[in-house]
C-alpha cells in the first residue's frame, strides 16, 4: 500500500475498494496500491464501523460520533472510556452529505437498540438492513433511504450474532447468517413479513463458529467467510464447498480487515507493524499489504 491512511477498515464498492481510517474515508481502485480521499467532513473524532455503496453509487456510512461523557447509556456508547453517539451517514457519489440519521432515536421494538453497526446492505428497493450490536431481539434492523426505522426482521427459531455475515445476493435477495446451536446456515429475508424466508441449515461443518462474509461469488452463487474457512455456495445445494480450509488465510477476528468484490475475488490487508497513541493502536501504511483471493477452487 502506497497510500496514507492508516486503515481500521475495508468495504467493497461496486467497482472499487473503500478504506476507513480515523476521521477519514479513502478511495482506492481493485489492485491498486494507491488511495485518495473521498470524505472526512466529520465534526468530531469519529470511527467508522461500516460501510456500503449502492448499485446508484450512493454511499452509506455507519459512524460513532465521539461526545461528551455522560452515564446516559441511552444516548449512546462506551469505547475505550470514551462517549460515542452511533449515526447513519448517507453520501452523494461526489461525497457529499445527503441524509444524516441519528440512530440513538429510533422507536425499535422491546429492549432493542442500535449501538455499533457491525454490517448493512441495501436492497434494490432502497431499504437499509442493519446487524448491530445492542439488538437482542431482531435478527436485522430495517431503515428507509433517510434511516428511519421501517420494522424488524424476527425469528422464533433462529438468533442472530451480531458479528454475522449479511449481502445482497445477484438474485436480488438479502442473505443473512443464522447460528442453530452448533450448526450454521444462511436465510433470505421477506421484508414484507419481517421473517426470514427460505433457509438453508446445515450447509457448513458443525462447529463453524462464525460466517463474517456472505458476498456473491465468482463462479458460485455466494461466496462464505468465516474462521473455519472460506466457502462456496449454490442456494439449495446440500452443502458449501469448502476452496481455503481454516488458517490459510487471516480474517476479521485475526485483526485483519477483509472484504469481498463484487467480481467475487476476496481481499485482505494484512500489517506487519503497527503504532500505538495511547491505548489506540494503528497500522502504519507502508507496512500494509493488500493480498487478493480467487471466489473459486
Amino acid at each position: 500500500y502506497t497510500g496514507d491512511l492508516e486503515i481500521e477498515k475495508i468495504a467493497a464498492g461496486q467497482e472499487d475498494l473503500f478504506l476507513m481510517g480515523k476521521n477519514a474515508v479513502h478511495r482506492m481502485a481493485a489492485g491498486s496500491g494507491e488511495s485518495e480521499l473521498f470524505f472526512n467532513d466529520f465534526d468530531a473524532d469519529t470511527f467508522i464501523s461500516a460501510l456500503y455503496e449502492d448499485q446508484k453509487g450512493m454511499v452509506y456510512l455507519a459512524v460513532n460520533e465521539q461526545t461528551e461523557d455522560t452515564d446516559d447509556r441511552t444516548t449512546g456508547i462506551t469505547v475505550a472510556g470514551r462517549s460515542y453517539r452511533p449515526a447513519l451517514w448517507v453520501l452523494n457519489a461526489d461525497g457529499t452529505v445527503a441524509e444524516k440519521a441519528d440512530l440513538t432515536t429510533l422507536p425499535l421494538d422491546g429492549n432493542d437498540r442500535i449501538s455499533i453497526i457491525r454490517s448493512m446492505v441495501v436492497d434494490e428497493q432502497g431499504y437499509i438492513y442493519v446487524r448491530a450490536a445492542g439488538v437482542n431481539d431482531a435478527l436485522l434492523i430495517v431503515l428507509d433511504s433517510r434511516g428511519n426505522y421501517v420494522k424488524s426482521i424476527t425469528s422464533d427459531t433462529y438468533t442472530c450474532h451480531d458479528m454475522g455475515g449479511l449481502c445482497l445476493g445477484r438474485d436480488g435477495r438479502i442473505y443473512t447468517q443464522i447460528p442453530d446451536g452448533s450448526q450454521m446456515g444462511i436465510a433470505t429475508v421477506d421484508l414484507k413479513k419481517g421473517t426470514l424466508d427460505e433457509i438453508f441449515m446445515n450447509i457448513v461443518p458443525e462447529g463453524t463458529v462464525m460466517l463474517d462474509v456472505i458476498a456473491p461469488g465468482s463462479g458460485a452463487d455466494l461466496v462464505l467467510w468465516g474462521y473455519d474457512g472460506i466457502f462456496t455456495y449454490h442456494p439449495g445445494d446440500a452443502e458449501a464447498d469448502c476452496i481455503l480450509p481454516a488458517h490459510e488465510a487471516p480474517l476479521a477476528w485475526e485483526n485483519v480487515p477483509c472484504c469481498a468484490l463484487s467480481d467475487g475475488r476476496l481481499v485482505f490487508a494484512d500489517c506487519t507493524e503497527y503504532r500505538t497513541e495511547g491505548e489506540d493502536v494503528f497500522r502504519i501504511p507502508e507496512h500494509v499489504c493488500f493480498y487478493y483471493l480467487s471466489g473459486t477452487r
